[in-house]
């Protein structure tokens, strides 16, 4: 079954159309395309729809756009910021996602790249001029991390399982630090992202 992505961008509808097509095109995920609005408005929506959400991609600059009914004054780190801290608690969202950061080469060089304290609120990171040649491995990259947090959220601290290592012994104190191995103060979104920064993407372990 497809993972369902909201995908919120302040594009024309064909330019969001079509990237959402390029990201979707193997069928691993269903992509449903939101405007920006208001900051709690918008948060608000995504709570109430949250039974249908199991990733989100964000465009970069959120406020680019200034014409129509639903704008916005703020840019994507601020939103991700909103919605990471509104995780498991009363009235806001029930579980963690995976959170994808979708820009033009030109805005994430001027307004993202500097801008290092913003970067691990995004699990990954590509260009929408990129998505025609290489949508089809972003949107393997998007189902693989989206079904991490799955299983991290079912198997926080089960590494042997997750991983596919033969015994606890082959991961204690050679990869993993105390904290991931106890799960105490970690997110489901710091344990992803540490296995594909640290792990899959350096150290060689099979999607």
């Amino acid at each position: 079954m497809a993972y369902k992505v909201v995908y919120i961008d302040d594009e024309n509808e064909d330019r969001s159309q079509a990237y959402a097509d390029g990201l979707s095109t193997l069928g691993l995920i269903e992509i449903t395309i939101k405007k920006p609005t208001s900051f709690e408005t918008l948060r608000d929506e995504l709570v109430h729809e949250q039974s249908n959400i199991d990733a989100l991609i964000l465009d970069l600059r959120l406020d680019g756009n200034q014409q129509g009914e639903r704008v916005a004054k703020y840019t994507a780190p601020i939103l991700a910021t909103g919605i990471r801290s509104h995780c498991l608690i009363e009235d806001g969202f029930k579980k963690e996602f995976p959170i994808f950061l979708i820009s033009s080469k030109d805005n994430l060089k001027k307004y993202f790249d500097s801008d290092t304290s913003s970067h691990d609120l995004f699990d990954y990171t590509f260009t929408k001029a990129t998505v025609g040649n290489e949508g089809d491995a972003y949107e393997k990259i998007i189902a693989s991390i989206t079904e991490a947090y799955k299983s991290i959220g079912e198997e926080k601290t089960d590494f042997v399982k997750m991983l596919a290592y033969p015994s606890i012994s082959d991961i204690e104190n050679r990869i993993f630090t105390t904290k991931f191995l106890t799960g105490e103060g970690t997110s489901v979104s710091e344990i992803s992202q540490y296995i594909f920064s640290e792990l899959k993407f350096q150290s060689g372990i099979a999607a």
